[in-house]
């Protein structure tokens, strides 16, 4: 009786330290905080209402997950991403983002669609330039499967999603 109720009263709990990698790395991730700034400990454990030690930890397992750099006379700072690290996370998308529509397209609205169809011209538009100079920028509202549908070719991922 008391081996059930721990297996089912056991609730997983997050550190602090992974709290705050939590946050930092969605942060990061997101361009909130973008690459080349400098992460300073003692901000950081302010803003979060932390002391420095979860946070010192926190940097460190982002440094481990190739996130940040810990340079010497420094700090922390975020890692710019590599063409190597782009291809990675553009073929991670290829893969997930399909099934990601799939699965939410019953949950759409009207303006979702709106949204997208209005995101997705911008993106086609900005391909047209010669220079591309916007398509960054536009690309990141496009769930990737529309990019996939509209330019594979521009992207050169060899994902089966592209043909369907």
């Amino acid at each position: 009786m008391e081996s059930d109720s721990v297996s089912n009263s056991a609730i997983p709990r997050q550190s602090l330290t992974s709290a705050v990698a939590d946050r930092l790395r969605d942060q990061i991730i997101r361009g909130i905080i973008p690459e080349g700034d400098q992460l300073r400990q003692d901000a950081i454990a302010k803003e979060y209402r932390v002391s420095r030690i979860p946070v010192r930890e926190a940097l460190r397992q982002l440094e481990a997950e190739g996130l940040i750099s810990i340079v010497q006379h420094r700090g922390a700072v975020v890692r710019a991403l590599s063409p190597d690290d782009v291809e990675e996370l553009f073929t991670i998308r290829a893969l997930l983002e399909p099934e990601l529509l799939k699965l939410s397209i019953p949950h759409l609205t009207e303006k979702d669609f709106a949204d997208a169809d209005k995101i997705l011209r911008t993106y086609v538009s900005e391909l047209k330039h010669a220079d591309h100079v916007g398509m960054g920028t536009a690309q990141l509202g496009v769930p990737f499967c529309f990019v996939l549908a509209v330019q594979p070719a521009v992207l050169h991922v060899g994902s089966p999603h592209h043909q369907q």
